[in-house]
């Protein structure tokens, strides 16, 4: 039987449909974990890395893009805030650069926050002892947040008295005295109280809030118990005897406190006299007991005025003594 050449079928394939060689479900499963390199050069690990970056290198690389993209809109959307407040606060720059260009009056604030000056009262000359006078001035400081210190001397007709130095606290009063004048020094009684020099000194309320009630805290002295007794003969000499306890009532202890002792009638002041104590604890009391050579003198109250510069760390008592 001849064959005849069929052109729809060049390769003269049978008709007979191909069968696909069966499945072995049985065959092992290739799993690139189980690769073993025997060179040591390219392990599992590597090839498990080179495949997630072959898979998922345009998602990284599409990633990229989106950050770098959002930085630049955050960076957009400053910039064009900082340019909006600038436009916006053009004016308010030219208003406080008029401002800034105006002078001020600083010699009127300067009078606001100055010091109030000194309370003098009138210059006493007191009898002090046989031949001898007390020039005696008081003086108070009416500042709250300053403490003074003045250089004075007393005038004393053509001549002075030494020059002498005195501080006084924040809203002190105090006894300001040159004792012992000899009585050619003062004819008919001229005497003039005089301040050569005056030196304030602002308290820092950041350190010290209430300057007045700390003040107060440390010069807490009391008099108890006084005694005046007058016309007494020692020695051939008239003297008067003045006693009394003094006691600090503060909770800080002092070197060598000085204090001057007003001796007053009633409300008049009558004479002075000067007080150095040694140690003086805190809460410890002292007997004092003092002489006058003041004639005439009659004394019905006592006062206490320290002479002490509390803001001065040197006066006080270290714990330990």
């Amino acid at each position: 039987m001849e064959l005849m050449l069929n052109i729809y079928n060049p390769n003269q394939q049978s008709q007979i449909p191909v069968k696909p060689l069966p499945k072995k479900d049985d065959a092992p499963k290739t799993d690139f974990r189980r690769y073993q390199d025997v060179s040591g050069d390219f392990d599992n690990k590597e090839l498990s890395y080179s495949l997630w970056w072959i898979k998922n290198k345009v998602f990284l690389y599409r990633l990229l893009i989106f950050v770098l993209l959002g930085i630049n809109a955050l960076l957009l959307i400053f910039n064009f805030g900082k340019w909006g407040a600038y436009i916006y606060g053009i004016t308010d720059a030219k208003r406080m650069e008029l401002v800034a260009s105006r002078f001020n009056n600083y010699e009127g604030i300067k009078d606001h926050f100055k010091p109030t000056p000194l309370q003098v009262s009138d210059t006493a000359l007191l009898l002090g002892g046989v031949n001898k006078y007390d020039a005696v001035t008081q003086i108070t400081n009416p500042n709250k947040s300053f403490n003074v210190t003045l250089l004075y001397r007393y005038i004393l007709g053509a001549t002075s008295t030494e020059a002498k130095t005195i501080t006084l606290l924040a809203g002190e009063t105090n006894l300001v005295a040159v004792l012992g004048i000899s009585e050619g020094l003062t004819p008919g009684g001229a005497v003039t109280f005089k301040i050569e020099q005056i030196n304030w000194q602002r308290i820092d309320n950041h350190k010290i809030k209430d300057p007045i009630s700390w003040q107060n805290e440390r010069l807490n002295f009391s008099i108890n118990n006084s005694v005046f007794q007058n016309a007494l003969d020692v020695g051939g000499l008239k003297t008067n005897r003045v006693a009394f306890n003094l006691k600090n009532d503060s909770s800080y202890s002092y070197k060598e406190p000085s204090f001057i002792v007003g001796l007053y009638n009633g409300e008049v002041l009558v004479g002075v006299l000067p007080l150095q104590t040694d140690y003086f604890k805190s809460m410890e009391e002292k007997p004092i007991e003092l002489r006058s050579f003041s004639s005439s003198l009659d004394v019905t109250e006592v006062k206490i005025f320290p002479q002490i510069n509390v803001y001065d760390e040197t006066v006080f008592l270290p714990p330990d003594k």
